[in-house]
């Protein structure tokens, strides 16, 4: 097949969309075309714009004319996909919300089939008009689209009303390299020493931000025997964080790393005696995946695609987002119970199998080929 992953961002951009085209779209190129065509968007310096071949993915950058509050408009955008188009059998379109997504289903409606994935919706509450306008539009413009990809269950309502049909839906989740989650001895006790960590790790990765619920985090380890170690880079939300944990008597208790190198984040998981996500919002949380696959009991919020990874009571615990009383409770209960945390553990090990990203591929590849058998008006069905 001759693909082509369509993306607003760079793939070499930090961020979880991204990392999932780069992903896929390196380990389907040992089989097929593919091309990636991609825009400069948030990457005003330009520090992730490759253009060229690497790995065996043909990488086409092109810049954004105006930022336009994250929409990301590209007059040279729009005019490559004019150009190559036709040199393709199908197209992956990726992200929501963005002009690359907008134009590419409007133009390559009627000459491409094409397969989208959100990777999320929007799910703040501000109604600002390019978000009403952008709803508006892509119900008109899904109405183009052959087949859709979900991360969790969660989706599936979400594409429903944009007057999705479900068989037209199928859940892909985000995967994991799980040869890189084995443990390294070496690096684990240089980390430990590093930042000084002793027994009752909570691990946290991801961006330290005020969406990712960590108020609530510090203030919910206030009376409890832990460290809090925070693996991410800052949002201007670190100095807050900190202000909040002396206030309540506890800055010794938060360690911040900032960004880490690879080897590092995994040595990370594997020092740390359970992991924590009380966010906001996840369209995923690949982050509770790679815990699970170092054997970590996870605690997550109740919101977005958490619920549906992890099932409350059997590989971990569900909360209430911002519920300080209750998820303290739990991070407490995890931590006092080692025969809990033993049966946890060997229970997501075997839980992370099913996201390797061999088998997330796969999927990925079967909707293709499934797509390109199917003209977009028949039923599509895996069954």
């Amino acid at each position: 097949m001759r693909i082509l992953e369509i993306t607003s961002t760079p793939v070499f951009y930090p961020g979880g969309m991204e990392k999932v085209i780069w992903e896929i779209s390196k380990r389907l190129a040992k089989k097929h075309d593919v091309t990636i065509l991609q825009t400069t968007l948030y990457d005003d310096e330009k520090k992730y714009a490759y253009n060229g071949v690497k790995e065996g993915v043909k990488i086409i950058t092109i810049d954004t004319s105006s930022f336009l509050f994250g929409y990301g408009y590209s007059k040279k955008f729009k005019n490559k996909l004019n150009e190559i188009w036709s040199n393709f059998d199908i197209v992956h379109v990726h992200g929501c919300g963005r002009f690359t997504t907008d134009f590419s289903l409007w133009y390559l409606g009627d000459k491409l089939p094409i397969v989208f994935t959100s990777h999320g919706f929007f799910h703040t509450k501000t109604k600002n008009v390019l978000k009403i306008f952008d709803k508006i539009l892509l119900k008109k413009l899904f109405k183009r689209v052959s087949a859709f990809t979900a991360l969790t269950q969660n989706e599936f309502g979400q594409y429903e009303g944009y007057g999705i049909s479900k068989n037209k839906i199928f859940e892909v989740p985000n995967g994991i390299e799980l040869k890189k989650f084995r443990e390294n001895a070496v690096k684990v006790k240089k980390l430990k020493e590093k930042y000084s960590l002793g027994k009752n790790v909570i691990l946290y990765v991801g961006r330290i931000h005020k969406s990712k619920g960590l108020e609530y985090l510090v203030r919910a380890v206030k009376n409890i025997d832990c460290q809090v170690f925070l693996v991410g880079k800052d949002f201007e939300y670190m100095d807050e964080l900190k202000k909040l944990a002396e206030s309540l008597g506890i800055g010794e208790k938060i360690i911040f790393t900032g960004p880490v190198s690879e080897g590092e984040l995994v040595a990370s998981y594997f020092a740390s005696d359970l992991f924590a996500l009380p966010s906001e919002h996840e369209g995923f949380g690949i982050v509770v995946i790679e815990a699970m696959a170092t054997g970590l009991p996870v605690v997550v919020s109740d919101r977005g695609s958490l619920p549906y990874i992890v099932e409350n009571g059997k590989n971990g615990f569900v909360v209430p987002f911002g519920n300080v009383r209750e998820l303290g409770r739990k991070l407490e209960l995890i931590l006092k119970n080692e025969k809990m945390r033993k049966e946890i553990s060997k229970e997501n090990k075997l839980k992370a199998m099913k996201y390797d990203w061999g088998d997330i591929v796969n999927k990925y590849e079967n909707i293709y080929k499934k797509v390109l058998r199917s003209s977009r008006d028949e039923k599509l069905d895996f069954a």
